[in-house]
């Protein structure tokens, strides 16, 4: 069994990098805070950007550090929001999509327990 630091797929890195430009800073910085829902300790904070639907494509900080090889400063990101004010800002749309309604919402939006390939993922940004 192989273990991955990444909580997301490789589609969805590769989906996040497409949505934000291959930059971390085009994103909104969501802030969870102590979460008691939260599925691991690396998905303590996210960062959003929307697809051309509209659709938000979450990734753990912790990931996109790992990824880009830097720690990500907030104040560098578009917008920062508490998980709380998100949720209310995007609940029509995380209510028509949530599974689990006992788990962090935004959970689905970003956790897939297939374990990615970070060459994969490297790969896609030096293109």
């Amino acid at each position: 069994m192989s273990v991955s630091c990444f909580t997301s797929t490789n589609s969805h890195l590769c989906k996040f990098l497409r949505t934000t430009g291959r930059d971390w800073r085009n994103t909104i910085y969501i802030e969870c805070g102590d979460c008691q829902r939260a599925v691991s300790r690396s998905c303590k904070n996210l960062l959003c950007a929307f697809d051309t639907a509209g659709a938000p494509v979450i990734v753990p900080v912790h990931d996109v550090e790992y990824l880009f090889s830097t720690t990500v400063d907030k104040s560098e990101c578009r917008a920062i929001l508490t998980k709380a004010n998100f949720c209310e800002l995007y609940k029509g749309w995380i209510d028509a999509h949530i599974r689990d309604p006992y788990a962090c919402p935004l959970n689905d939006l970003y956790v897939n327990w297939d374990v990615p390939n970070p060459s994969a993922v490297r790969i896609f940004l030096n293109q």
